[in-house]
């Protein structure tokens, strides 16, 4: 059996296989009648080997550099270890991380898996034992030799601007006291555009025209978003629906959705000094077209629902993708 990148191994309960830059692959727990004994024993071995001949590749390289022979410095490949959650009792960490490895990610049941076109509501769910918690060493455990990227720096999410079949208005929704986009996060597996079809369709009912081009107008990012460390990073795409027809999710009930006139929000918008989120605009709505009013409006004024311009956010292409998907 055997990779792209190379064979796969079955040596004394462990797989070998190697990844991408020549690194090396060894996953533990995936052999089940495996004794747990041999099975430390044996990925004490392993990882020895192959640290140690990293060492001598790094010292045979340095005393090349010095002859002259070669000006190209060697970096040692990485080593992973995988360790499926059903071996865990097996394995020592606290050895791993004596040999200067570091935790990376984990993989979640089944994540070798190929899923079906069509689930099956019926279908046992993945063996959470094949689970696995992935730890690495790089560099020989030398932070400033270190190349291997943080596992996830940010979590990506997608919001649509769906366009009528006749481009004059767009579909927004009320929802945690403003009017947005529909946008989500988007799904392991995912690319943008799914991950916006499929928010269109669990929270509308709507689906966009696929003969029609989507169109990107850009995004944000907030730094140390979540436990201050990982960052949040949203893309916006314009999009148009093949009907104008829509419902809101029976799961969503606070979510109220209406066609507005996109016109009218781009000229307020550019009249009022293109100003972003940052000055706290609002807008009201007033018989389908939009208004702007400022944030603290007078105290006799009717409380109004207000409409969040989050589309302005996206100031990588505002004006720009209004004109494309007009003319589009």
């Amino acid at each position: 059996m055997a990779t792209p990148l190379g064979p796969i191994v079955r040596q004394r309960g462990l797989i070998l296989q190697r990844g991408q830059f020549g690194s090396l692959v060894i996953r533990v727990g995936c052999i089940r009648d495996a004794s747990w004994v041999e099975l430390m024993k044996c990925l004490k071995e392993v990882v020895d080997s192959s640290l140690q001949a990293e060492r001598d590749q790094v010292e045979q390289n340095k005393q090349e550099l010095a002859a002259g022979t070669t000006t190209r410095r060697h970096f040692p490949a990485v080593t992973y270890v995988a360790i499926s959650l059903r071996a865990m009792q097996a394995i020592d960490l606290g050895w791993l991380v004596h040999r200067k490895f570091k935790y990376h990610h984990y993989r979640p049941p089944g994540h070798g898996d190929t899923p079906p076109d069509t689930p099956d509501a019926d279908a046992p769910g993945p063996d959470e034992g094949t689970a696995e918690f992935v730890y690495y060493c790089s560099g020989l455990g030398e932070p400033a030799d270190d190349v291997v990227p943080v596992y996830s720096t940010s979590i990506e999410g997608a919001a649509a601007l769906p366009f009528s079949p006749d481009v004059e208005k767009v579909l927004l929704v009320y929802e945690r006291g403003r009017w947005s986009m529909v946008g989500g996060p988007v799904h392991a597996g995912e690319c943008t555009v799914q991950a916006v079809a499929r928010e269109l369709k669990q929270e509308l009912g709507v689906t966009f025209d696929e003969q029609q081009e989507c169109y990107y107008l850009g995004g944000w990012s907030t730094g140390r978003a979540r436990d201050n460390t990982i960052n949040d990073s949203f893309t916006a795409l314009a999009v148009q629906l093949s009907s104008a027809d829509f419902t809101t999710s029976a799961e969503e009930e606070d979510i109220e959705a209406r066609w507005i006139e996109w016109r009218p929000l781009l000229n307020q918008w550019r009249e009022g000094g293109k100003k972003s989120l940052a000055r706290r605009w609002t807008s009201s709505l007033d018989g389908g077209v939009c208004t702007y009013t400022e944030f603290n409006r007078r105290p006799d004024a009717p409380p109004k629902p207000s409409l969040g311009v989050s589309c302005c956010r996206h100031r990588a292409g505002g004006d720009a993708g209004a004109r494309h998907v007009r003319g589009g």
